[in-house]
């Protein structure tokens, strides 16, 4: 990767892990899709083309430049084929775009042992999550109870530091709860339930979506 490209992608994660992105930060990324759209064409193409998809999913509303995210992010994985990072981010804009069969075919093709070798195990967790969820939109209930039960169990042994909230694991179980019940019965789906509630008191999640769940 150019080394130029590496710093724009610094400067970048800099801007997200900011509390606030502030009316600099937002200059700036503008001006970082500027810079980006007008290079000419080379060998990092696929990589400018991947961190414009970035920036659009993360920043949407927040830069000028008409940024397509799937359009992006499609153009680096046909100039880099299997790149994860457009796998992984298509996966993701499916999912919110309420497009589950693509999102769990994305997401389906990663290496997820790659992510554990790189000490991301949080990301493995996520990725299982959003699968998990996608099987339940798509009603495939039993095989997503199946998975859920043992996304459970290795978040409650990841810890607190390495294991994200699962927050669309939640949204979905509580928005189809009395689908879920019909398909799966009361006593799983509570069952269920009485284990995320259990593993949300142990790693100190918001009170509200605790309270949400005991409901």
């Amino acid at each position: 990767m150019d080394n130029n490209i590496k710093l724009l992608w610094q400067e970048v994660y800099d801007i997200q892990s900011q509390p606030v992105v502030d009316a600099p930060s937002q200059f700036r990324l503008n001006q970082i899709c500027s810079q980006l759209r007008g290079q000419t064409l080379s060998e990092d193409q696929a990589e400018r083309s991947l961190l414009l998809g970035y920036i659009a999913y993360h920043f949407q509303g927040l830069v000028q430049a008409s940024l397509d995210c799937e359009q992006e992010l499609q153009t680096a994985l046909r100039l880099s084929p299997g790149n994860p990072t457009a796998i992984l981010y298509l996966g993701h804009l499916c999912f919110d775009q309420a497009d589950y069969a693509r999102a769990k075919m994305h997401l389906r093709s990663l290496d997820l042992s790659k992510y554990s070798s790189a000490s991301q195990g949080w990301r493995v967790l996520k990725i299982r999550e959003l699968l998990v969820a996608c099987d339940f939109k798509l009603g495939l209930f039993r095989d997503a109870w199946k998975e859920a039960n043992g996304l459970l169990a290795d978040m409650d042994s990841a810890g607190t530091e390495d294991c994200p909230i699962p927050i669309e694991l939640v949204t979905t179980i509580m928005g189809d709860r009395q689908r879920l019940e019909a398909a799966l019965g009361k006593s799983d789906v509570k069952a269920l339930i009485d284990k995320i509630v259990s593993l949300g008191e142990q790693q100190q999640w918001p009170p509200e979506m605790l309270g949400k769940l005991r409901g």
